[in-house]
């Protein structure tokens, strides 16, 4: 099963893509700042990231740079209001 974090601070958004992802038996996880979003990368490996460009903590772009520095093979997906 492939699991998928969604870095994103809208509810409404955040909310909508996990039950449309958890229908079709991915493993979401979700988080809403950096911070957070941070914490469960580093603990769960995501094979996707979903990732906001704007965050309340940061910009998106600054964690991808992190990760590809990090060597993470995720596919990223960024998306933006």
């Amino acid at each position: 099963m492939e699991r998928i974090l969604i870095f994103d601070d809208d509810d409404a958004i955040r909310r909508t893509l996990e039950l449309h992802l958890q229908e079709k038996r991915f493993e979401v996880l979700s988080a809403d700042t950096i911070a957070k979003g941070r914490e469960l990368w580093n603990a769960r490996d995501p094979d996707v990231v979903v990732l906001d460009l704007k965050l309340p903590d940061g910009e998106g772009t600054t964690l991808l740079d992190e990760m590809m520095r990090a060597g993470s093979e995720a596919i990223v997906i960024m998306v933006t209001g």
